[in-house]
């Protein structure tokens, strides 16, 4: 539901999420809430609301790449058919992908971009630019798009740049 909220209906969720997680300590949501959130877009805006504070990073997916010998035990043990995570057995799919996609700690980067949904991936590379790029300034951003797309698969060089430039991210001004 989430992705098909308009940017300011998805600042309004994002508003009434944060100021529950503000009202508990950063380590626990960090260890215990930001973990569980399964939609990329939602987990991005939390990211960049609050400048990673509540970003518990990448583990999932790495886990997972530590878990299955082949790509194909990892596409069979964790994903259904249609390239989407088994809720048993991801927590945040966005995690789950970050982990999964970045060349430093997957050798199966290129094949889970072929494998993984299409929507889906569209929306971790629009998590992956407004994590990224929300917070730099603007003569800066070409060089960083060069430097991410640097760590993924090329398949998520072109929607990583399209959404760098459309810019549809949280407006930080909002949430101070």
């Amino acid at each position: 539901m989430y992705p098909e909220l308009s940017r300011e209906q998805r600042d309004l969720a994002l508003g009434a999420c944060l100021s529950q997680l503000d009202g508990v300590s950063a380590a626990l949501v960090k260890m215990g809430h930001t973990p569980c959130i399964c939609e990329p877009l939602l987990q991005a805006d939390i990211f960049v609301a609050r400048r990673g504070l509540y970003w518990p990073g990448v583990g999932e997916g790495k886990l997972l790449v530590e878990r299955y010998e082949t790509f194909e035990d990892l596409l069979g043990g964790s994903m259904n058919r249609e390239g989407v995570f088994l809720p048993e057995v991801v927590d945040s799919d966005l995690l789950a992908a970050c982990g999964l996609l970045l060349h430093e700690y997957s050798p199966y980067a290129d094949a889970y971009a072929e494998a993984a949904h299409p929507r889906f991936l569209a929306r971790v590379a629009q998590g992956i630019a407004a994590m990224n790029f929300a917070q730099i300034n603007e003569g800066n951003v070409a060089e960083g798009i060069d430097r991410v797309c640097g760590e993924l698969p090329a398949a998520l060089h072109e929607p990583v740049r399209n959404y760098a430039e459309r810019k549809d991210w949280v407006d930080l001004g909002r949430f101070p």
